[in-house]
């Protein structure tokens, strides 16, 4: 049977007590350089690690595990967060730990719980399906940032991207690339978050500024006939598809293509969030970059200032958006 390697057993090889052991091992100062090395040097020999379970029994703000709950790994945005947000907590010597929602408040609130008697030192949601006065709970117990939603309340810390500078920038290359009719694709069998809200309503705000035609056209399944439909009903040629994200506008530019269409000629496609598949996918498309590097450092950053100083104010961070152009548009 397996039996993990304890502080006493290295403060008996060693020669020490169990406290000068614990001190050294924690990076104390109080302890001689000469002493750490040669209890480190035991530690390592007798395989010892770190009880992460005893540590944050102590206090949570101990732990070096971050809990990020994301509502599916389906959405690369979620995906190339996760990876920055990974890279980043190493740096600092923190854990990631993933769970998904599936779309699913229910499931959500489960997965925070879970999260939460592990002792976590915080907590990072994607794009929440639980309703504000459940975040407002979960922030007065933990450090929480939510990326993705904003006006929270209480000590929630949030991330967004700035939706109104997004919705200008993408209708004012549609004004200026001639396209005549913009269609918002909205799926509304897979997004469920408040997002969707808050960007249809800057870009009906924006196409009603810069006077572009815009509609909004909600489906659930077969972008193939959503499409097609779609493009019997334009009273002109030359139309431009806006997608939520980058995933759904994939599947877009193959519904185009299937159709004998010719992407940014006979319509064009734009999409946000600018993850990997923008660049890589088969003649790529335009995308609107969040940021994602920094979204991952400032959720670090508000998690570790809330676990230190949990009384301070919430603070909502609000990205730039940046127009990639490329082929598609």
């Amino acid at each position: 049977m397996y039996t993990a390697v304890t502080q006493a057993e290295v403060a008996r090889q060693a020669g020490v007590s169990r406290t000068l052991v614990s001190m050294a091992l924690s990076g104390s100062p109080r302890v001689a350089a000469e002493t750490r090395q040669r209890i480190e040097k035991v530690a390592a020999e007798l395989g010892y690690t770190r009880d992460l379970s005893a540590a944050t029994l102590a206090s949570a703000s101990n732990s070096p595990i971050i809990g990020i709950v994301a509502p599916n790994f389906n959405n690369p945005f979620f995906q190339d967060l996760i990876a920055a947000l990974d890279a980043n907590a190493e740096e600092s010597a923190l854990l990631p730990l993933v769970a998904t929602a599936d779309n699913d408040p229910a499931k959500e609130a489960n997965v925070i719980r879970r999260f939460r008697e592990l002792r976590v030192r915080g907590l990072a949601v994607f794009s929440p399906g639980l309703d504000r006065k459940d975040l407002v709970e979960t922030g007065s117990k933990i450090p929480l940032v939510v990326i993705g939603d904003s006006d929270i309340g209480g000590k929630v810390d949030s991330i967004r991207l700035d939706e109104a500078a997004a919705a200008q920038s993408v209708l004012e290359h549609v004004r200026t690339r001639g396209w005549k009719e913009a269609i918002y694709l909205v799926d509304v069998a897979t997004e469920h978050d408040r997002g969707l809200d808050r960007r249809r309503s800057a870009l009906a705000a924006q196409a009603t500024a810069l006077g572009v035609k815009l509609d909004v056209l909600e489906f659930s399944s077969g972008i193939d006939a959503t499409i097609s439909h779609a493009m019997a009903n334009q009273s002109q040629s030359r139309t431009a598809f806006i997608c939520h994200n980058d995933f759904l506008s994939m599947e877009v530019i193959s519904a185009l293509r299937g159709a004998g269409l010719r992407v940014g000629k006979d319509a064009a496609v734009i999409s946000y969030d600018n993850t990997r598949l923008a660049a890589e996918f088969a003649g790529n498309f335009t995308s609107v970059d969040q940021k994602l590097e920094r979204q991952a450092q400032a959720v670090l950053e508000l998690i570790n200032s809330r676990a230190e100083y949990f009384d301070r104010e919430a603070r909502e961070l609000v990205f730039p958006p940046r127009l990639v152009k490329r082929s598609s548009s």
